[in-house]
């Protein structure tokens, strides 16, 4: 499932974004996946315990293939 921190009406790097994201998909922190390319968003999720891929990079999001082609 994907949450978005805008449709939540909060803004990261606030803990609530990531709280309220957790307890809507009912996922424990360590069972999530934050990707995001901001590194102060990122150190945020990581203090609450959720895994995190940052992309330092985000034009390499455009080499991650999803599904079948």
């Amino acid at each position: 499932q994907v949450v978005v921190a805008h449709v939540l009406g909060t803004r990261k790097p606030e803990p609530d974004s990531y709280l309220i994201a957790l307890q809507q998909t009912g996922l424990q922190a360590h069972e999530s996946l934050f990707i995001e390319d901001n590194a102060e968003n990122v150190a945020q999720a990581r203090a609450l315990g959720i895994q995190v891929l940052h992309l330092a990079q985000p034009e390499w999001l455009a080499q991650v293939h999803f599904g079948h082609e």
